[in-house]
C-alpha cells in the first residue's frame, strides 16, 4: 500500500505505521510542520499556521505522489492531523498564495471559528473537501484521522482533506462579508469557486472510509484520571469548549463561583480551542490570551485558585512557549508593574509581554500529539 501521513503529527503517525506494517508499504510522503525540526530525507516541511512557498511545494508533492499511482491497484492510506490546512496547499486558479495567506490573517482579525475558516480554504482548493479523492480514482483508500476539530469533529480536520465537499456559495459570500477581504482577492475566490465546483461535475469514483483515531476526549480522559489521584473532585467542562476567549474566562468563573463546590477541593476541567479577535500587534496565543484574562477572574475565586492552559502540540503560536497559568494573587502582580498598562495590553493581543514579566509563561516543546488544548482550573480551600 502507499501511505500519506500529513499534519503536526505526521512525523509520529508515520513511525507508528511503518512499524505496524514494515515491508507492506510500497512508497510513502510525510508532510509536516516546522515545529517538528529539520525535515528527514524523506520528509517535507510545510508551514503553519500561515501557508507559505514550502506549503505550496509540499501541495505539490501530494497531488504527484497520489496522481502517480493512477490506475495501480494499490490501496492508499492517509493519515490526517491538525495542520493539514496549511503545511499543504494547492489552490484552484486564480487564487494565489498571498491569497490564502490574506484570508489566515482576515479570519484572525474577525475572530472566526476554525471549521468556517476550513469551508472556505477547501472551497478554493484543489486537494482539501476532497479533492485529493478524485486522484485517487477507483483505487481504495482509507483516512485515519487525529481530531482537533471541536466544532464539527472528523469531517473539518485539515479542511476535509478525503471528505467530498461542493461548496456552499451563500456561505461563501457571508464569509466575504464577515472577512472584508480586498475586492480583487474576492473575485479571485468567486471564480475559484466556480472552478471548483465544475471540479465536482465530474464523477467521484469513491472507495474511501474515514476513521477517528484520537480526539480531544483522550486529553481529557488523561487529564481527569491524574487530578482524581491527585485527590481532586474534578468537574468537566467536557471536550468541546470553545468560543472566544473573553467569554470562555467568564463561563470558568462562573463554574468556580457554583455553590455547590464551596469546601471542596476542586478541579474543573476542559479541553477543546478558544477563539482570538486579533486586533493589535502584540504577542501572544489562545492559551496565553485565555489565562490573562482568567487572571481577573480569579480575584473574586474562593480560597487559592490557579489556572494553567496549555496547547497539547506543545506551541501557543509562539516558539517555546506552550501556554500560560495564573493563580488568585496573577492580577495584583500584574497591576503592580508600573510599565504595564494590562487593559491596553489586552486591546493590543500582547498577553505574552504581560505573563512573561510575572512569570506566567508555560515552556514548550513539540509532544508529537495534536488534541487542541487543555485547561485546568483548581480551587483550594
Amino acid at each position: 500500500m502507499d501511505i500519506v501521513s500529513i499534519g503536526k503529527m505526521a512525523r509520529e503517525l508515520m513511525r507508528a505505521a511503518r512499524a505496524l506494517l514494515g515491508a507492506k508499504i510500497r512508497h510513502s510522503l510525510t508532510i509536516t510542520a516546522p515545529q517538528n525540526g529539520v525535515a528527514a530525507c524523506d520528509e517535507l516541511i510545510g508551514d503553519h499556521p500561515i501557508p507559505t512557498a514550502r506549503s505550496m511545494l509540499a501541495g505539490k508533492a501530494l497531488v504527484e505522489f497520489v496522481a502517480a499511482g493512477r490506475g495501480s491497484s494499490t490501496p492508499v492510506i492517509f493519515l490526517v492531523s491538525g495542520g493539514t490546512s496549511s503545511v499543504c496547499v494547492a489552490p484552484t486558479p486564480p487564487v494565489t498564495l498571498p491569497d490564502l495567506q490574506a484570508i489566515w490573517h482576515a479570519a484572525l482579525a474577525a475572530g472566526i471559528d476554525v471549521t468556517r475558516l476550513n469551508q472556505l480554504r477547501a472551497a478554493v482548493s484543489r486537494i482539501h473537501g476532497g479533492g485529493i479523492l478524485r486522484l485517487c480514482r477507483d483505487r481504495a483508500s482509507w483516512s485515519f484521522i487525529v481530531v482537533d476539530n471541536v466544532q464539527s469533529g472528523i469531517e473539518w480536520v485539515g479542511s476535509g482533506l478525503t471528505f467530498p465537499y461542493e461548496p456552499d456559495r451563500q456561505l461563501v459570500g457571508e464569509l466575504l462579508r464577515v472577512l472584508a477581504l480586498d475586492a480583487d482577492v474576492g473575485a479571485r475566490i468567486w471564480d475559484a469557486v466556480g472552478a471548483r465546483a465544475q471540479m465536482n461535475e465530474a464523477e467521484l469514483v469513491r472507495r474511501h472510509e474515514n476513521w477517528v483515531i484520537a480526539d480531544t476526549s483522550l486529553s481529557l480522559q488523561v487529564a481527569t484520571e491524574t487530578a482524581i489521584n491527585k485527590g481532586y473532585h474534578v468537574v468537566s467542562m467536557g471536550g468541546k469548549v470553545q468560543g472566544d476567549v473573553r467569554l470562555l474566562a467568564r463561563r470558568f468563573g462562573e463554574y468556580l463561583a457554583q455553590p455547590e463546590l464551596r469546601g471542596r477541593r476542586v478541579c474543573i476541567l476542559g479541553a477543546g480551542e478558544g477563539t482570538v479577535q486579533v486586533r493589535g500587534q502584540g504577542r501572544g496565543g489562545r492559551c496565553q490570551e485565555l489565562a490573562l484574562r482568567m487572571g481577573r477572574e480569579l480575584v473574586s475565586a474562593r480560597g487559592y485558585a490557579y489556572f494553567a492552559a496549555a496547547a497539547s502540540d506543545g506551541q501557543d503560536h509562539l516558539p517555546g512557549v506552550g501556554g500560560a497559568w495564573v493563580d488568585s494573587f496573577s492580577w495584583d502582580r500584574i497591576n503592580a508593574l508600573s510599565s504595564v498598562d494590562v487593559e491596553r495590553a489586552m486591546a493590543d493581543n500582547d498577553s505574552y509581554n504581560v505573563l512573561r514579566r510575572v512569570g506566567g509563561l508555560l515552556p514548550g516543546v513539540p509532544t508529537g500529539w495534536n488534541l487542541c488544548d487543555i485547561y485546568v482550573l483548581c480551587a483550594e480551600e
